[in-house]
């Protein structure tokens, strides 16, 4: 991290590797899913013999990056730098997972054709939502042209 690099994926992984490993000793597992991390713990975890499958949104920046990256000087290169550091691991990483799950063709496509990787191994699983759930109770009419949007919050 005092180099500027973006050291949390990385760390991540191999922690998750530690602890899979842990509780492999009092349980199975059906398959490992890596939503986002794509660090080399996941690479040790083929030890185990579980399905692997991975979820492919960070890549989504990777030809934006690259460019930026190449185009940047001095003190933003060093910025860029440190935030995109961890993608040549992630590539690394996608290119020896067995499948990479992708919320919409687009992705996907976008995935495959900046980390080179066949598009055949990928798998579009789009977000759901369960309408039985959340649904309309008809009091709120609905606005064209507008879009609402709700993310996580913690304190």
């Amino acid at each position: 991290m005092l180099l500027g690099g973006f050291p949390e994926p990385f760390t991540f992984s191999i922690r998750a590797h530690r602890k899979l490993w842990s509780l492999l000793r009092h349980r199975g597992f059906d398959v490992i899913h890596d939503n986002q991390c794509l660090g080399y713990g996941m690479l040790l975890m083929k030890q185990f013999k579980i399905p692997d499958g991975l979820y492919d949104s960070p890549s989504g920046h990777r030809g934006t990056a690259t460019w930026t990256f190449a185009t940047a000087k001095g003190w933003m290169k060093f910025k860029l730098f440190r935030w995109y550091s961890f993608l040549s691991m992630q590539q690394f990483v996608a290119r020896r997972m067995d499948r990479i799950l992708s919320v919409a063709e687009s992705s996907a496509n976008d995935t495959a054709k900046s980390f080179k990787i066949p598009r055949e191994r990928f798998r579009v699983v789009y977000n759901g939502i369960d309408s039985g759930l959340f649904h309309t109770n008809g009091s709120t009419p609905k606005k064209p042209n507008s879009l609402i949007v709700v993310g996580g919050y913690s304190r």
